[in-house]
C-alpha cells in the first residue's frame, strides 16, 4: 500500500456525469470529489479564439471571407443561451428582461451594442444588469451553457463548409447552407431537440438572424468603402459632441484655441447631433447619462485612456447610418454599378460610376480584407436578398 499525496483532475460532459450519478457507488465517490461546472463559452470573441489554428490551416486550402467564422460562432452562442426568467429580477426590470432575445443577449455578453429595438436608456439598464443576467442560472441544474452546439460540432461544420464544392472561398453563404442542412435532422444533435421557449432554442431561426446580421454588416462595409466622407469625420463630430456635453453638465467652459479664450459649450452643435441621434425625452437626463457611461467605462478599464468611439460606438453607428441614408440613392446606384462592372457587358456606365465601383472593391479588400472572389459572391448574395425582400 502506497500513501500518495495526489490530486486527480478529469473532465466529463453532463450526460456521462448523469449516468455516473445513477451508479450506486456514486455517493462514495462524491464525498471525494469537488465538481466544478465548466459551461460552453457564451462570448463570440472567446468562441472565435478556439478555432484560430483551424482557420490558419484552412486558409491554405481556400481564402476565408470576413464574418464567415464570426457568424458561425454567433449561431453557436445563441444555441447555448437560456431565456431570462423575469421573476429573478426586480419588478421594474421584469418587462424589459422579457424582451431580451437571443441575438441581443449574445451581443450583450460580447460587450457589443444592443440592437435598435432597445432605447439608449434600456441599453444602459442591460449593461448595469449584465452581472445578474450572467449569474442567473449559475446555481441551477440546467445552467446556461450546459446545452447547445459544442465546439466539436462547430469545428465539423467549418470543415464541411471549407470543402463545399459550390463555393471557391469560405463565405458566410457556405456556412448558411451547411447550417440549413444540419438543422433539418433533429435526431443527430441533442440541442435541436430542446423545446422552444419564446425565441430561444430555435436553431433554424438563428440562421435567419445571422443572415440578416451579415446583410446589415456587408451593407455598412460597402458604404464605408465608397469613401463618401473624409476618414474620421464622424468620429471627430462625436468627440466634439461628448466634449461639449461634459462641459455643459459640469457647468464648465471650453478652451477655443482659435481665439485663445474660453467660451460656453455650443448648444447648436449639441442639438444638431441629438437630432441625428433622434434623442427623445429629457435632454438633461440624456446628457447626464452620457457622463455615467464614461464613468462606468473608466471603472471597467482603470488603466486605459478614455476612447469615446468605443464607449459610444452605438452613437457612431447611428450617425453613420443617418449620413448614408440621406445619400441612399447614390449608395444604391453604386451597388448596381458594382454588379454591372462584374458582368460581361457593363454598357451605360459613366467613367465616374466605373471609377467609384472599382474604388469600392479596392477599399473592401484594403479595409475589410475581402478577396476578389468573396467580395463579388457576397455582393451577388446581398443584391439577391435585397431584391427578394
Amino acid at each position: 500500500t502506497a500513501n500518495l499525496d495526489t490530486v486527480f483532475f478529469a473532465t466529463s460532459n453532463e450526460k456521462h456525469l448523469d449516468a455516473f450519478k445513477a451508479n450506486p457507488d456514486f455517493a462514495s465517490f462524491r464525498s471525494r470529489m469537488d465538481l466544478i461546472t465548466a459551461p460552453y463559452l457564451l462570448k463570440v470573441d472567446q468562441e472565435l479564439s478556439i478555432y484560430s489554428s483551424d482557420i490558419r490551416a484552412m486558409s491554405h486550402t481556400k481564402p476565408i471571407a470576413p464574418h464567415a467564422i464570426r457568424l458561425l460562432c454567433l449561431w453557436a452562442i445563441m444555441t447555448r443561451l437560456k431565456q431570462p426568467d423575469p421573476e429573478y429580477y426586480k419588478g421594474k426590470h421584469r418587462s424589459l428582461l422579457a424582451r431580451l432575445d437571443p441575438y441581443s443577449k449574445a451581443r450583450l455578453y460580447n460587450s457589443s451594442t444592443l440592437t435598435h429595438q432597445f432605447k439608449q436608456q434600456e441599453a444602459n439598464i442591460f449593461r448595469d444588469l449584465h452581472g445578474e443576467i450572467r449569474g442567473e442560472s449559475e446555481n441551477i441544474v440546467v445552467y446556461e451553457g450546459r446545452f447547445g452546439a459544442s465546439p466539436r460540432e462547430i469545428r465539423s461544420i467549418l470543415y464541411r463548409a471549407i470543402q463545399h464544392p459550390s463555393h471557391k472561398t469560405l463565405t458566410p453563404m457556405a456556412i448558411f447552407e451547411i447550417l440549413e442542412t444540419i438543422v433539418k435532422d433533429r435526431t443527430v444533435y441533442d440541442f435541436l431537440q430542446l423545446e422552444p421557449r419564446g425565441k430561444y432554442h430555435q436553431a433554424n431561426e438563428f440562421i435567419k438572424i445571422i443572415r440578416k446580421d451579415f446583410l446589415d454588416t456587408f451593407e455598412k462595409e460597402v458604404t464605408n468603402s465608397m469613401t463618401l466622407v473624409e476618414p474620421g469625420q464622424h468620429e471627430d463630430l462625436l468627440s466634439r459632441y461628448i466634449e461639449h456635453v461634459v462641459a455643459t453638465v459640469k457647468g464648465e467652459k471650453l478652451y477655443n484655441k482659435n481665439i485663445s479664450s474660453y467660451e460656453a459649450p455650443s448648444d447648436s452643435l449639441m442639438k444638431e447631433v441629438e437630432k441625428i441621434l433622434n434623442i427623445t425625452g429629457s435632454i438633461d437626463r440624456h446628457r447626464e447619462g452620457l457622463l455615467g457611461r464614461i464613468a462606468a467605462w473608466r471603472i471597467d478599464n482603470p488603466n486605459s485612456d478614455i476612447e469615446i468611439t468605443k464607449i459610444f460606438d452605438d452613437f457612431l453607428e447611428v450617425m453613420k447610418a443617418k449620413y448614408y441614408k440621406d445619400r441612399q440613392a447614390h449608395v444604391d446606384d453604386n451597388f448596381k454599378c458594382m454588379m454591372l462592372l462584374d458582368s460581361e457587358s457593363p454598357e451605360g456606365l459613366s467613367k465616374a460610376q466605373i471609377d467609384l465601383a472599382n474604388l469600392t472593391f479596392q477599399q473592401l479588400e484594403e479595409k475589410f480584407k475581402y478577396d476578389n472572389i468573396s467580395a463579388r459572391e457576397c455582393l451577388r448574395y446581398y443584391m439577391t436578398e435585397k431584391q427578394n425582400s
